[in-house]
């Protein structure tokens, strides 16, 4: 682990037994087991969004195996700068309590991606996580459980007959929540792995990782598992999560669903498909984003791979979720117009079709090494709104220079 210090080491020794027929230097023999007192702390991803309730700021953290929801309290008019006695550790405690940890949640798996999903019939956001292995779930905060854990946890400590344990955690000067189970419901969950290698046979795992984008206006998922494939999971955009889920089966029936495709045709998503594209090796992949509510083109994907000569490029692809292919760069070809997960104005669904060939995205020979896209909204026009059509850009991470296109 990055984080295994010298100073934050836990040294436990274990003495060997021995009987009296053993030598006294054979008695003094130390075995030593030596573990880190400290959780990972290097940051794998971020993002901001509303998970703990509506129009909340929080900051949503992956550090390898867990997950910090962190919440920005911004400050009141009491505060201010009169201490004059330590005033770099007040300044340090001010900032700690602007932006408190109010949640951590282990993850069984190093999280390789971290985005947030909200409904349609939803105030608040949702959490998609994948991790190396293939594993995704799809979680949301539980305000209720939370509540409860609160309440008793309140109770427990205000009893003077019931004794501390070394093991309780002292909930008196903190909000952070406690309990057996943790305040969040799980949505959907799987492995996308398995499936996967049922329709891709003999296909080589992306060399990146699993690599995972969710489309701005939430109308799906991509995924890059496979070399050469791109996966694709429409997102049921009117799925309520505040529903009792009760099964993994895409008919709601008691059964239990079967590992692989079955556990991806859940409520909140579609059944995920298999696109094909040229490029090999794809380094990163982000949605370009567009108008919110008039926008009519399909879901559009930058990609940034490498060629085998070793230069990067950058490339767009469109997603027709209603033919269930990839539109490639340069083609002008239109998407059925009565997809189920087309956007809707006015309660009707809206056209979807490709960007004219000079707003598609494609940059070639750019700074090698560069490792990530960041997309960019479209620029608004002197009136201060956005076009219908507008497509924004994306922001390419090198290793020297931060460029634009």
């Amino acid at each position: 682990d990055h984080d295994m210090n010298s100073d934050r080491l836990t040294h436990i020794t274990a003495y060997i037994a021995t009987n009296t027929t053993m030598s006294g230097n054979d008695k003094s023999e130390i075995g030593h087991y030596v573990v880190t007192a400290h959780p990972s702390g290097s940051v794998l991803s971020a993002v901001q969004c509303s998970f703990l309730s509506p129009n909340s700021r929080d900051v949503v953290i992956a550090k390898s195996t867990r997950i910090e929801i962190r919440q920005y309290q911004p400050p009141s008019d009491n505060d201010g700068t009169n201490d004059t006695i330590d005033n770099n550790n007040s300044s340090n405690n001010n900032a700690e309590d602007r932006f408190p940890l109010l949640l951590t949640l282990p993850i069984n798996g190093r999280i390789s991606s971290l985005s947030p999903i909200r409904f349609t019939n939803s105030s608040k956001d949702c959490l998609f996580f994948t991790t190396e292995r293939g594993g995704y779930a799809l979680i949301s905060y539980d305000e209720q459980l939370a509540t409860i854990q609160q309440s008793s946890a309140a109770l427990s400590h205000s009893s003077p007959s019931k004794k501390k344990s070394s093991d309780d955690v002292d909930t008196s000067s903190s909000d952070l929540i406690i309990g057996e189970h943790y305040p969040v419901r799980t949505h959907a969950s799987g492995s996308l792995t398995n499936y996967s290698t049922s329709v891709i046979a003999g296909g080589r795992r992306a060399e990146c990782g699993p690599l995972a984008a969710v489309d701005p206006l939430h109308r799906c998922i991509a995924l890059h598992l496979y070399d050469g494939f791109v996966t694709v999971i429409p997102i049921h955009r009117g799925y309520d999560i505040n529903t009792p889920r009760t099964s993994r089966s895409a008919d709601g029936g008691g059964k239990q669903a079967p590992r692989g495709m079955a556990s991806l045709t859940t409520k909140p998503f579609g059944d995920a498909f298999h696109t094909r594209i040229e490029q090999r090796t794809v380094l990163s992949m982000t949605f370009l984003k567009t108008h919110p509510t008039r926008s009519t083109y399909i879901p559009q994907l930058a990609l940034l791979y490498q060629d085998a000569r070793g230069f990067q490029h950058v490339i767009s692809h469109g997603i027709d979720l209603s033919k269930k292919c990839m539109v490639l760069y340069g083609s002008t070809a239109a998407a059925n117009n009565n997809a189920q997960d087309a956007i809707e104005i006015d309660g009707k669904p809206a056209a979807s079709v490709m960007p004219p060939p000079g707003e598609q995205l494609k940059k070639s020979r750019i700074e090698g090494g560069s490792a990530m896209l960041v997309s960019v909204p479209p620029a608004k026009t002197a009136g201060g709104g956005t076009k219908a059509n507008a497509l924004g850009g994306v922001l390419i991470l090198g290793q020297r220079q931060i460029t634009y296109h």
